[in-house]
């Protein structure tokens, strides 16, 4: 087995010796399960669950905040490099740059700041890198003809000065949903 380094306590160590109760997923994880965004994880971490709609609300543990109000603080706090989300319309990032995730079961309070009650999801997003590279990954379906595509290129903008990323993501589907038990027509 591989070593597995988290940062939930703002530093770097193994995640066996972390007294907290932690899921770290790597970009290449991430990749592996189909998870494109934020909103996918609730299919494969426990106790997480993420509703979106009028207003997105994530519970880890069943604590989370239920008014979807713009104007009430999360219960869960997402954080993008250390950099805290304060809006639920802004928390649902998709997963094309992202070197690990890590979801914190609270309360985090201690760590995080007064909106971590039920926990915090911890995104690192990958450094540039020195080499010119990139990656294009394309996804496809065929029930209701959903479709997707990423792509990331990284390095040097400026030579041994300057390091640079662009990751773009596009996601459409021509679906649509139907309410079981809605009110019908007469």
């Amino acid at each position: 087995l591989e070593e597995v380094i988290v940062t939930a306590r703002k530093r770097e160590e193994n995640i066996q010796e972390t007294p907290l109760a932690v899921t770290a997923l790597s970009g290449d994880d991430l990749r592996e399960a189909g998870i494109d965004n934020v909103p996918d994880l609730s299919k494969s971490v426990p106790s997480l669950q993420i509703n979106k709609g009028q207003g997105n609300q994530i519970y880890i543990r069943g604590i989370g905040e239920r008014t979807g109000f713009v104007r009430v603080d999360p219960t869960v706090g997402v954080y993008l490099d250390g950099l805290f989300l304060p809006r639920a319309d802004g928390q649902l990032l998709d997963t094309v740059d992202v070197e690990n995730l890590q979801i914190l079961r609270g309360p985090q309070g201690t760590l995080f700041g007064k909106n971590t009650l039920g926990g915090a999801i911890n995104v690192i997003s990958k450094e540039p890198s020195e080499e010119l590279s990139g990656a294009i990954e394309g996804r496809w379906a065929d029930d209701d003809e959903s479709y997707g595509v990423s792509a990331r290129v990284s390095g040097p903008l400026i030579k041994d000065v300057l390091l640079g990323t662009l990751a773009v993501s596009y996601d459409e589907s021509d679906g649509f949903y139907e309410l079981i038990g809605a009110p019908t027509e007469n």
